[in-house]
């Protein structure tokens, strides 16, 4: 799920802070769906919010998202590995 991360590699810090995030405030939760769903959200708002290199990885996660499509692509990917 961080294919997002090749073209800004400072997303992964703010994917990681939003998954860490979601840990400390749900008990250190280990469900990596939830986590990675938290992190990419995180990582959307900071992509949103800075002027980063565009970026059809992250535009796709942001559809995704708006169309409450993000956490299902998610479960999707994980399943994959």
């Amino acid at each position: 799920v961080l294919t997002f991360t090749r073209k800004n590699p400072d997303l992964m810090t703010i994917f990681m802070g939003g998954w860490t995030r979601f840990c400390l405030q749900n008990n250190y939760s280990k469900d990596n769906v939830q986590g990675s769903f938290a992190g990419i959200k995180s990582a959307i708002k900071v992509y949103k919010n800075l002027s980063l290199k565009k970026d059809k990885e992250m535009e796709k996660l942001i559809e995704l998202n708006d169309k409450g499509e993000l956490e299902n692509w998610i479960k999707t990917m994980l399943a994959k590995k």
